[in-house]
């Protein structure tokens, strides 16, 4: 989140986010971790208050990110699933 946001910052001080607003309610959705929000915004942003070259870098990094923290949580739930079966199965077969 910290490199979106040093993104969001260093985009608006060269222009490419050409408003005060819109920069603030982006690093306050990535504050928040609202990655989903964050990509909407810079969708709906794109080519009007952020210039194209930028959103296709944010909507890149956060993608990316986004991705990641959801294959993370797949994973996690897996292996929660596997725990609690393999406890059933103890439980169940008395050992």
């Amino acid at each position: 989140m910290s490199s979106l946001k040093a993104l969001v910052a260093a985009f608006r001080a060269n222009g490419w986010i050409d408003n005060n607003g819109i920069a603030n309610s982006l690093t306050k959705k990535l504050e928040h971790g609202n990655l989903q929000a964050f990509l909407n915004e810079v969708k709906a942003q794109n080519g009007k208050h952020i210039n194209a070259e930028a959103a296709g870098y944010l909507l890149r990094d956060a993608q990316l990110l986004l991705n990641i923290l959801r294959k993370i949580r797949d994973v996690k739930e897996r292996e929660h699933d596997i725990f609690h079966h393999n406890r059933l199965g103890s439980y169940e077969t008395g050992v």
